[in-house]
């Protein structure tokens, strides 16, 4: 496992033109709720205490099988 890849689902479509978005800069955002979950609710960030929220940057590789999931490649590594 890599410290410093994820991989991330609901962010595009299927169908989606990947060209567009490689090496588009991200922002991902860990709380302290979402640390293991594979559904964290985007609405729920704006009610966690903003010193608990870990914020790493990072850049879209590419997609990631056939679903619209993308491999980010981060800038510091998840812990």
């Amino acid at each position: 496992m890599n410290p410093r890849a994820c991989i991330v689902r609901g962010l595009f479509k299927k169908e989606t033109n990947w060209e567009v978005f490689l090496n588009l800069r991200v922002k991902v955002f860990i709380t302290p709720s979402s640390v293991g979950s594979t559904d964290s609710d985007p609405q729920e960030l704006s009610k966690v205490d903003s010193s608990a929220v870990i914020t790493i940057p990072g850049r879209i590789e590419g997609n990631f099988g056939q679903s619209g999931k993308c491999r980010i490649t981060l800038d510091g590594m998840l812990k």
